[in-house]
């Protein structure tokens, strides 16, 4: 975040009382007022300033192990939303799009002006409506008194912010998610907040339910992330595999003296990844014979070599291999040793280089009975295979194979036309274990 925010507002939503103060007139669901607070350093950095004390227990429909209570502490100490009553927070209640256009106008104008007062109108509502008309946060003449839906909300709070408040820290391609498609209307904004690690969506597969309502404790989530990115979520959608939510995610620097050596897979990671700064060394049909026999790639000196030599002309900090699905006629302890000789030739050349022996990934049950020597037994025994090299050779060993079976333990069958390569949407699911493994 770049901009310096001056005051943070405090907006008291679905309120069924006019004593609680700021109280300016009814909505769908009830009341909803506003105060203006003190100031505060830039929106969207950790450790803001408390506005207010939070004590467990002070709303008796948020108990401490509801997933929901971080966020309605946060929102509460912050200022962003009171409870309906001094002890109920009203965490099932409704939220409409009149309410949503009141977060997401005094967000913007907090953000590009600094000020988040508003004077009355003739409706509680409707300066929020009008300056959200006039800064493309809603359509205007948009109906608002009417509940909001999850992509509804999801769409206006998305557009509180300026992208550079809602820096991408889950690399999620679009289709990812299973229910939110990219000729969707409201994707774009959705998948934003998903890469801002504001939305994680339901269970390990990200489900995001676009057409449910949502409710005041997922309000109070997702405005807690909206305000402070410490409260961010890394997330990645998973179909089984290792939990890499709670890993460390690593941006492009990582990769900046780095490079990849693979086959066709590796070649849709690099057209679909958001991975730029590692350099590939990759092709479609390449083996482990042929990245170390066949000299057919122009090197710098103008000749040609092979593909490991071609690597090996600078050095790295970090080799990625990702190779074995075109040489599977070979039986495993010859594959093993084929890949031990290139690691071998690699770390020669490379020394001072960690190097991160990628597993086979799986093949869709259609591929598996169609194509024997792809089976998910060879694959498997492939990695088991790997796995040893990578101790025997003091390498990495990285389990991309878990992360992209289904639950029969293959490759879903929508997520690939030839049944080996994955739709380009699901690299994601690649991109996020090489920035979040070791």
């Amino acid at each position: 975040m770049k901009r310096p925010v001056s005051i943070f507002l405090l907006v008291m939503l679905f309120l069924s009382t006019a004593g609680l103060a700021g109280a300016a007139g009814p909505t769908v669901a009830g009341e909803a007022g506003v105060l203006e607070a003190d100031m505060a350093p830039e929106m969207g950095t950790p450790g803001l300033p408390k506005k207010n004390t939070y004590a467990d227990g002070q709303f008796t429909d948020v108990a401490p192990a509801d997933w929901y209570s971080a966020g309605v502490k946060a929102v509460y100490e912050l200022g962003l939303m009171y409870g309906q009553s001094e002890d109920c927070f009203n965490a099932p209640g409704e939220v409409s799009v009149a309410e949503t256009v009141v977060l997401a106008a005094r967000l913007h104008k907090l953000y590009h002006i600094g000020s988040s007062e508003f004077e009355l109108g003739e409706t509680w509502y409707g300066p929020y409506v009008s300056y959200g008309e006039e800064n493309g946060i809603i359509a205007a003449g948009e109906e608002v008194l009417r509940v909001a839906t999850r992509a509804r909300f999801a769409d206006i709070l998305a557009r509180a912010l300026p992208p550079e408040a809602l820096e991408q820290i889950n690399a999620i391609n679009m289709d990812a998610i299973p229910d939110v498609k990219s000729g969707d209307e409201y994707a774009e904004s959705v998948y934003l907040l998903y890469r801002a690690g504001v939305l994680t969506g339901s269970g390990p597969r990200g489900i995001f339910s676009p057409d449910s309502g949502i409710c005041r404790a997922e309000a109070a989530v997702i405005l807690a992330r909206m305000a402070d990115k410490s409260l961010r979520q890394s997330f990645v959608p998973q179909y089984g595999g290792p939990d890499l939510t709670a890993l460390k995610w690593r941006d492009d620097t990582f990769f900046a003296h780095s490079a990849i050596l693979g086959n066709s897979l590796v070649e849709g990671l690099r057209m679909y990844s958001h991975i730029d700064s590692i350099s590939y060394f990759s092709a479609s049909s390449v083996s482990v014979i042929s990245a170390t026999k066949s000299r057919d790639t122009r090197l710098k000196n103008g000749s040609k070599g092979t593909l490991v030599q071609a690597l090996c002309q600078e050095k790295y900090d970090k080799i990625y291999i990702e190779l074995g699905i075109n040489e599977m006629y070979c039986n495993t302890s010859h594959f093993a040793e084929l890949y031990g000789d290139m690691i071998d030739q690699i770390k020669a050349a490379e020394p001072e280089a960690d190097i991160y022996i990628i597993s086979l990934l799986p093949v869709t049950r259609q591929e598996a009975e169609t194509s024997p020597n792809r089976s998910m037994t060879r694959i498997n025994g492939y990695n088991k295979a790997l796995r040893e090299l990578a101790e025997e050779k003091e390498c990495y060993y990285m389990d991309v194979c878990s992360v992209f079976q289904g639950e029969d333990g293959y490759l879903p069958s929508g997520w690939s036309g030839d049944g080996v390569h994955p739709y380009g949407q699901h690299y994601a699911l690649w991109e996020n274990c090489m920035r979040t493994m070791y």
